[in-house]
């Protein structure tokens, strides 16, 4: 969704009088500007996780707003602007349902009400930084794109500004976001057109493409690695020789061209500035999707002396959520792949996660052995260790001696070299780390008799130490006792 989130302004005047809209649903849609240079999200929304916080208190989520010093009842549907990171989101702080008090009224009414528009404020700067103005509009674009997918009343026609607004007589004698389109030699058409090509209905179509996991090195000859100064297809930096690796900003590029067969608009910069580069056009989200590029950043964003930031390649979901990606490292490994875990929001270390920027095609997954599943077994299973080595990780290269025999598979990193963590049992297997798919195999179970005859051989311990080692192996320890009992009457 191009709506990042959602931040309701409950204590705003506007959403506690919750006005329903004529039939629930909007008749148009008005883009507005702030008239005040500030582009941060905080100013009015209150979501200080994600935008900051607001030291003054002055963001909407209060029964009347501060406007020019005066309280005012005023309260639109979103804003889109900086987040304390700087990245260029979009807020919604009122239930699209709920007519909006924000662009007065003409001499034929109010589109606040009958008919009832969206209205969103995008946070103006200086009107000087034409990288910002473009992140801002293409957001708006996609955002009002989306809404009139899901709500089929609003028309293209009547996607207009405060200023168009108020020459059809339904708001106030303002002139934005005209003032700062001017700046920049774009109208409301512009915009206009801008929403249409993000439209997927209308006779559109969105392209199909095969997709087929990428979890071994590209070949040194692909193209989409080469450079274009020595006759590839890669725009990134040159590395060395013909190639733009090792580094994950000129793979990331040419995997997701690989995919979309066709040049991306990606940025070429740093790693974690692609994911507020939104002038890309592709869609951001915080729920992976095959083929998408996952964005790290490290330190302060823009600071390379404190690190540039990580991006990769989803190659493969798991059920749990975890992502395995396909990488590169500047200075390291031309390519390997690597699990980030739901469970720990993808974060890694010193790299902080900021979002996926998905693929705009359809991915449709090929029967490839490569999109099967990688693994047979799940996490808490036991199995049998036969190898006689383990490493300390999944894609370790120097391993160390270790006894076979029973361990618990307690971490699974699909796709990677070592693929299984291992954990010893206790009975004579000294396995504690990660190990070969070709060297665990299916435990044998044992019956109850059998496994009572050992417990009284002494093989399994006493007291907890058995209960704790027969359940480590997977079985019930009260069946197994209850028969002990049974054969020493």
């Amino acid at each position: 969704m191009a709506l990042t989130f959602k931040a309701i302004a409950t204590k705003n005047n506007c959403c506690k009088a919750a006005r329903k809209m004529p039939n629930s649903s909007p008749a148009g849609f008005i883009l507005h500007s702030t008239a005040a240079p500030n582009p941060e999200l905080r100013r009015y929304v209150d979501a200080p996780d994600i935008v900051g916080k607001n030291k003054y208190g002055n963001h909407w989520n209060v029964p009347k707003p501060d406007i020019n010093g005066k309280p005012t009842e005023i309260c639109c549907h979103g804003f889109i602007g900086k987040d304390l990171k700087g990245n260029v989101l979009a807020a919604q702080i009122l239930p699209y349902e709920y007519c909006c008090w924000n662009c007065g009224s003409g001499s034929k009414g109010s589109y606040n009400y009958s008919p009832a528009y969206i209205q969103f404020e995008v946070c103006e700067d200086n009107l000087t930084d034409r990288t910002y103005f473009e992140q801002a509009f293409d957001l708006a674009a996609r955002v009002v794109a989306e809404l009139m997918e899901q709500f089929p009343t609003i028309k293209l026609e009547n996607v207009i500004s405060h200023k168009e607004a108020c020459a059809r007589g339904y708001a106030s004698n303002h002139g934005d976001p005209e003032n700062w389109l001017s700046k920049f030699g774009k109208d409301m058409n512009w915009f206009r057109d801008k929403v249409k090509g993000y439209l997927k209905t209308g006779g559109s179509t969105v392209k199909i493409v095969n997709f087929s996991p990428r979890l071994t090195a590209p070949s040194t000859v692909d193209k989409h690695w080469i450079h274009t100064s020595k006759g590839g297809l890669n725009e990134c930096i040159l590395i060395g020789g013909n190639s733009v690796l090792p580094n994950c900003v000129g793979y990331a590029w040419g995997r997701f061209f690989e995919i979309i067969d066709e040049i991306p608009k990606l940025s070429k910069c740093n790693a974690e500035m692609w994911y507020s580069n939104t002038a890309d056009g592709y869609e951001r989200s915080q729920t992976p999707m095959l083929g998408a590029i996952a964005c790290w950043s490290k330190g302060a964003v823009g600071n390379e002396a404190d690190g540039a930031g990580h991006v990769a390649v989803v190659e493969r979901i798991e059920t749990n959520g975890d992502i395995v990606t396909s990488n590169s490292a500047y200075g390291g490994s031309r390519f390997y792949t690597k699990t980030y875990e739901k469970r720990n929001g993808y974060n890694s270390g010193a790299l902080k996660f900021q979002g996926f920027i998905l693929p705009p095609v359809k991915i449709k997954e090929t029967m490839s052995a490569a999109s099967k599943p990688a693994t047979k077994f799940k996490v808490g299973d036991i199995v049998d260790f036969t190898g006689t080595t383990h490493y300390a990780s999944s894609s370790g290269t120097r391993g160390t001696a270790a006894k076979s025999g029973k361990a618990k598979i307690t971490r699974i990193a699909p796709g990677t070299a070592h693929p299984y963590h291992l954990v010893n049992t206790g009975d004579g297997s000294t396995v504690y780390g990660w190990v070969n798919a070709g060297d665990v195999q299916s435990a044998a179970k044992k019956t109850v008799d059998e496994l009572a005859q050992e417990v009284i051989r002494g093989d399994w311990g006493n007291g907890d130490d058995r209960k704790k080692r027969l359940t480590d192996a997977g079985y019930d320890y009260s069946v197994v006792q209850a028969r002990v009992n049974e054969l020493m009457k």
